[in-house]
């Protein structure tokens, strides 16, 4: 007979199988050799780092723990756990075990360096830049930790300040492809295009593997133009380069998946949806790539999805994930179709994936029956989607950064919808349904969109009216002159494409104290190439410069910059949305002209809306001729303006939208297909 093996002889076999990356023998044997002996500490440990290594952290922490009850000074074991809890996002708990680790060993750079991750994740950017900073006391030479802190002040759009941390993370590791890609984030954020691009070319010199970088030099979009002919180049740039990009891609590996997925994690292809085109056909050509990686990495979140059986008295399950829920156009758009529903028939999941949080965020948590926080992981998402077993599941706002791509790009539900937050189609062969307004849409409007359409009524918006301040502020706050005609326009500056930049001083022209005043971009170098292409606008025409950029406004003085001015002109291309709201709440006549689109035609809805049809231009010549009138016959600019007080209530508090909502679940649960038509009129 062989005499029994010992616990010892057990450890000692999973260490070898550890070493060897065979970590099913090494849990086994660790199994093995704690039946024997139980209070083995360092199998427990050994056997938490096994099931940390096959991803299986349930199992890591529950060793983990065993550990730390043993030797509860042990710090390595509160680190792990510290890891795999971060995995699991049980962030709380995870923050608690790197805290007992910085306790027990306070010059653990590492440990400070890691809670720093954790808060940056979450969006507590003090704390994170606060722990960064300590994990700097303890190793000057910590680059990463000054990279994270760059990241973070990139992200604020503190660009020069981020610029900075990424070059002393270069001085003190000058290979740092990070570092370049970093950098070369500002420089797009900044407008600098071409710098951008050498950036990346820089970071792709020292690794040419770097998925970011190559993904970004080859899809990279610029946000401004200073002529309309570079958006054709660029579209036709970025249509031969994602043809390469999907030559080069070799999802059959292990290794070209995983850079596949992290190349997709930098990009979703935003500023291309701002160059007044109809994107249908790149969306698709992307969103087929995005899901083919999705799927090759996620198989098991790739298949169809069958409808749950709805058992009597069972509830209909939504879900809505996003990235923006907080004081976001998006999230604002998602509670007022929240507001007022079906709580007996329905049960309502949300998955916010984004990091911020604020006041919106616990409202909509107080306002649907299960919350979930993912801040940026997928896969944890992911898998809490699947567990409960949703009927729908809506996107809102796909297309905003790459993590709500990702995920969308899965199969988590029988049935997936886009909600009209980010008002473009997806291309994604993995959402079903578009869910949009019947006003903003034309006839034909199915034509672009990869998504069966589905007109909700009306504006498809369920918004209380914004607070008007009752005591505005007066144009001299502002720093516009009293006695200027004021027009305001109040998009985001890469809104404006430059074969529009003749409108403002054609007006100009037909109104002598006309004054333009925009909202000035976070990035003063963006600002002063936007004031510098219109400078040239107004001195083709031979006419001094008369536009104003105000800095960007908390939510109240941009109520009353809306009440300062006396025209609104909406954006061509891609209109005002809850700006042009605001704007009609303020009684401001708008000048419109709505666009193929539906993303071109917000404000036209609204006017429709109200019966307000004598500011919808038919043309850009019309356009500019209702900009000069409302500016130069004071009887029409009071007309339109008592128009809109009369009728403004009609764009607020519309819960006919939330009650097709719930007729358009039905319909589903009970398996069936609605009408992507119904509903439907010609605008």
């Amino acid at each position: 007979m062989h005499p029994p093996q010992s616990a010892d002889s057990f450890f000692q076999s999973g260490n070898e199988r550890l070493a060897q990356n065979d970590f099913a023998g090494a849990i086994a044997a660790y199994e093995q050799a704690l039946r024997i002996d139980p209070q083995l500490f360092e199998a427990l440990y050994n056997c938490g780092v096994a099931f940390h290594q096959q991803s299986q952290y349930e199992h890591a922490v529950e060793r983990y723990a065993q550990v730390v009850r043993l030797r509860p000074e042990l710090a390595e074991a509160h680190f792990n756990m510290a890891h795999a809890l971060a995995d699991l996002n049980r962030l709380e708990e995870s923050e608690a075990a790197y805290r007992t680790v910085l306790r027990l060993q306070p010059d653990n750079a590492q440990a400070a360096y890691n809670l720093g991750l954790l808060y940056k994740s979450q969006g507590l950017y003090d704390q994170a830049v606060a722990t960064f900073q300590r994990s700097l006391k303890i190793r000057p030479d910590y680059a990463e930790a000054l990279n994270n802190i760059g990241v973070i002040w990139r992200d604020q759009d503190k660009l020069d300040q981020a610029k900075l941390y990424f070059e002393q993370a270069l001085q003190i590791k000058p290979d740092m492809v990070e570092a370049f890609f970093n950098i070369g984030i500002i420089h797009q954020k900044k407008g600098a295009f071409d710098h951008a691009l050498e950036s990346y070319r820089k970071a792709l010199a020292l690794n040419p593997n770097y998925a970011p970088a190559r993904w970004l030099y080859l899809l990279a979009i610029p946000m401004y133009y200073e002529l309309e002919t570079q958006i054709e180049h660029y579209r036709q740039l970025f249509t031969e380069n994602l043809e390469t990009l999907i030559r080069a891609t070799r999802l059959e590996t292990e290794q070209g998946r995983r850079a596949a997925l992290q190349g997709l994690s930098v990009t979703a292809n935003f500023y291309l949806q701002y160059q007044g085109r109809d994107d249908l056909y790149l969306q698709q050509f992307y969103g087929r790539f995005a899901t083919r990686i999705m799927a090759a990495n996620f198989p098991h979140w790739s298949q169809p999805k069958p409808m749950p059986v709805l058992n009597s008295g069972e509830k209909i399950r939504i879900g809505y994930a996003s990235s923006c829920l907080y004081g976001h156009t998006i999230g604002i758009f998602l509670k007022g179709w929240l507001t007022g529903a079906n709580r007996d028939d329905f049960e309502y999941y949300c998955y916010h994936i984004g990091d911020r949080k604020d006041a919106l965020t616990e409202s909509i948590r107080q306002g649907v029956d299960h919350f979930y926080h993912f801040p940026g992981n997928v896969t944890a998402a992911a898998a809490q989607i699947e567990n409960d077993r949703l009927h729908i599941l809506i996107h809102t706002d796909i297309g905003m950064n790459p993590a709500t791509l990702q995920l969308a790009a899965l199969r988590l539900a029988p049935v997936q919808c886009k909600g009209w937050g980010h008002p473009v189609t997806t291309g994604l062969p993995t959402i079903d349904y578009y869910l949009s307004s019947d006003l903003m849409e034309t006839a034909d409007a199915q034509q672009y969109y990869s998504e069966k359409l589905i007109r909700l009524p009306n504006l498809a918006l369920n918004l209380p009216p914004p607070l008007v301040p009752a005591s505005p502020k007066t144009r001299k706050q502002f720093g516009i002159p009293e006695a200027a005609t004021v027009f305001l326009t109040t998009q985001s500056l890469f809104k404006y494409l430059p074969q529009h930049d003749d409108i403002y001083p054609q007006i100009a022209a037909q109104v002598p104290r006309a004054m333009f005043v925009f909202l000035a971009h976070n990035n003063e170098s963006v600002t002063s190439k936007f004031a510098g292409r219109l400078s040239s606008a107004f001195e083709k025409q031979g006419l001094s410069f008369r536009c104003l950029f105000v800095p960007r406004l908390n939510h109240e003085d941009f109520l009353n910059l809306n009440l300062a001015a006396d025209v609104l002109l909406d954006s061509l291309e891609w209109s005002g949305g809850k700006s042009s709201l605001e704007a009609l709440a303020c009684d401001l006549p708008i000048v419109t002209l709505p666009g193929a689109l539906m993303r071109g035609r917000h404000t036209y809805a609204f006017l429709k809306r109200m019966g307000l049809e004598a500011t919808i231009a038919g043309s850009k010549a019309d356009y500019i001729q209702l900009a000069v009138r409302l500016a130069n016959e004071p009887g029409f600019h009071a007309a339109v303006k008592d128009h809109i007080r009369a009728n403004k209530h009609l764009l607020f508090n519309d819960v006919t939208v939330v009650r097709a909502l719930e007729d358009f679940y039905r319909r589903f649960a009970r398996g069936k297909t609605p009408d992507v038509q119904e509903g439907s009129q010609s605008h």
